[in-house]
C-alpha cells in the first residue's frame, strides 16, 4: 500500500482545527509520530534495505557504490518523488594493485615476502626501498 505521506499531512492541518502553536506542534510531533510507528511497523524498509544489501560492498566511488546510488533514485522515483538530485562530487578512489616483493636480506641470504600498502599509501619507488630491521619487544619498547 503506497502512502503519500505529504498529503496526510496536509489533510491533518486542514481538517484539523487551528488553536495555537503549542497545539500545532503536538500535532506535528503526532503526524510525525505515525511516519515512525508505519516505518517501524511495516516491512517496506526490511525490504528495502535486503534490496540494498543485494548489491554488495559500497566504498566511495567504487562500482557498488554507483549501483547503490542508482538504485536509490529509482526507488525515489516510485514513491512519486517529483525530483530526485544526483549531487556530483568528488572522493577518494583508491584500487589495490598487485602485490609486491619484499625481501629480508640476510648475510648471504634473503627471504622473499608478498606485500600489500593500506588505502592511500604512496607508491614504492621503481628503484625499491632498503631499510634497517628494528627488533622490537613489545610496545613499550616503541618509544624507545
Amino acid at each position: 500500500m503506497k502512502i503519500n505521506f505529504q498529503l496526510l499531512y496536509v489533510l491533518a492541518c486542514v481538517l484539523i482545527p487551528h488553536t495555537g502553536e503549542a497545539q500545532d506542534n503536538a500535532l506535528d510531533a503526532q503526524v510525525i509520530q505515525s511516519f515512525f510507528d508505519l516505518a517501524l511497523t511495516g516491512q517496506e524498509s526490511y525490504k528495502q534495505l535486503g534490496e540494498l544489501c543485494k548489491i554488495g560492498p559500497r566504498l566511495s566511488g567504487s562500482e557498488g557504490s554507483i549501483k547503490a546510488l542508482d538504485w536509490s533514485a529509482e526507488l525515489m522515483e516510485r514513491y512519486g518523488a517529483d525530483r530526485v538530485f544526483r549531487q556530483a562530487c568528488k572522493v577518494p578512489h583508491w584500487e589495490r594493485g598487485a602485490p609486491e616483493q619484499a625481501m629480508i636480506l640476510l648475510d648471504n641470504r634473503s627471504i622473499n615476502l608478498s606485500a600489500v600498502a593500506n588505502g592511500g599509501s604512496i607508491a614504492t619507488p621503481k628503484s625499491g626501498l632498503t631499510s634497517k630491521v628494528i627488533e622490537i619487544d613489545g610496545l613499550e619498547s616503541m618509544d624507545e
